[in-house]
């Protein structure tokens, strides 16, 4: 049996066998090229990636300390917070309102928001905050559009909850917790 050997046209011109062979390895040589770039792209994505992974995890850590030294600092505050002027006793119906604003987590309360709660009216509770900011008590008014909210100080809150320095009835207190 004969031998068949291969040959291609191209346009009408003969192509050898061995100058096909040479086109494919030519192809065949820029795909390696081309597979070897792609390897290193990889190679660097990955080694990003674990940068990036390493970072994260500092990252992590630091706010881990961060969120540490806060509660340290808070729980240093409250040892060190001195009222800006002296606290004098406050009168039942006052100990209501600062109970009302003490017990009060969102610090978003108006004068109506106290009057509905004691069941006094909104002047009386103005009468009432402004009382007790004259004895001492650090009172926050917030303007938010057309409404004032009272809150008070957390400083003060939280001495208040150490050293109960206005001396609130024990009574009064357990009727808001």
């Amino acid at each position: 049996m004969k031998k068949f050997k291969a040959v291609f046209f191209k346009k009408g011109k003969k192509i050898d066998e061995n100058s096909l062979k040479g086109a494919f390895k030519k192809v065949k040589d820029e795909f390696d090229e081309h597979l070897d770039t792609i390897n290193q792209n990889t190679n660097e994505i990955q080694a990003n990636y674990e940068y990036i992974s390493e970072l994260d995890s500092k990252i992590d850590k630091l706010a881990q300390r961060l969120d540490e030294i806060q509660m340290f600092m808070s729980s240093q505050h409250v040892e060190d917070y001195k009222p800006s002027m002296p606290v004098r006793k406050l009168t039942y119906r006052e100990q209501e309102v600062f109970m009302v604003l003490y017990t009060n987590a969102s610090g978003k309360l108006t004068y109506i928001d106290i009057a509905k709660r004691l069941g006094f009216n909104e002047e009386m509770v103005k009468n009432y905050v402004s009382s007790l900011g004259a004895k001492g008590v650090p009172i926050i008014k917030k303007l938010l559009g057309d409404k004032i909210f009272i809150s008070l100080e957390e400083g003060f809150k939280n001495y208040q909850t150490k050293e109960n320095v206005l001396d609130i009835h024990e009574n009064l207190a357990k009727q808001f917790v």
